[in-house]
């Protein structure tokens, strides 16, 4: 059954059987659209001077919208007036909201806004009844699931790690210990990233091994990587990850969450 929660709101793909009331918003039928298709693609095109078709560029996954065709339900006018105004403090302030997606047997969630459009609320003129557009954007297309995890306990050892998603993810280590001329993540191939942030004992270091960035205690720590070869985790591939340092003693939690398309 589809469930979704965006923000404070809940809605639901028809009422629960628990439930005496139906007071609620209800996805509409064929109303949940851009979850189960494939993100549209940005490529950079150059033509080919003087000769035919263009040269080839890798493609990236442009935003995802996900339109939501919505009926409120409500007992009477002066319900349907409150939760108009629940709905459209949704995002009112042009933020972003977590937004999770239940369906399927999967359990998704996305950082989304409200599209440039806003939300559209119509009273049907039926009793206690209106219609509702709420139009999601997720200007990072990639959806999430269950964080996996995994311990490399010591300098110069290794752990596996994969997620079971359709998509590249990105594993992010934390490193505590004492590590004073920094550390080296990398793969069997040799891809990965040498932080130069000392690692002192209290402190926690914590790199993104995709984009190589890094924060100390909670705090972004700017040309903290000398050299990097970053890489992604796809789906269902486990990949290997060793901790090595110059000098000192220390371990790194590996996290790698579900990524899907």
């Amino acid at each position: 059954m589809l469930y979704i929660r965006a923000g404070h709101l809940e809605l639901h793909g028809s009422p629960r059987p628990e439930d005496e009331r139906v007071r609620g918003l209800y996805v509409a039928k064929d109303g949940f659209k851009g979850m189960e298709s494939q993100v549209a693609m940005r490529r950079t095109r150059l033509e080919i001077p003087n000769g035919h078709g263009n040269y080839t560029f890798a493609g990236k996954l442009d935003a995802r919208s996900v339109p939501l065709d919505v009926w409120a339900v409500t007992d009477g006018d002066d319900e349907l007036q409150q939760l108009n105004i629940e709905v459209k403090s949704l995002g009112a302030r042009g933020g972003s909201f977590r937004t999770v997606f239940e369906f399927r047997g999967l359990e998704l969630w996305a950082d989304g806004q409200i599209g440039v459009g806003g939300i559209q609320f119509v009273d049907t003129g039926g009793f206690g009844r209106a219609r509702v557009n709420i139009p999601l954007d997720f200007p990072n297309p990639r959806l999430f699931g269950e964080t996996r995890r995994a311990s490399i306990p010591a300098v110069g050892q290794s752990a596996e790690i994969s997620h079971e998603g359709n998509f590249e993810g990105h594993v992010v280590a934390t490193i505590v210990g004492n590590f004073p001329g920094g550390v080296t993540l990398a793969d069997a191939g040799g891809a990965g990233v040498t932080v130069s942030t000392p690692v002192t004992g209290g402190s926690e270091v914590k790199v993104n091994l995709a984009t190589g960035w890094v924060w100390k205690n909670g705090v972004r720590q700017l040309r903290a990587v000398p050299t990097m070869r970053p890489f992604v985790a796809p789906g269902n591939t486990p990949v290997q990850i060793t901790l090595t340092a110059p000098s000192g003693a220390g371990s790194a939690e590996l996290e790698l969450v579900d990524t899907y398309n």
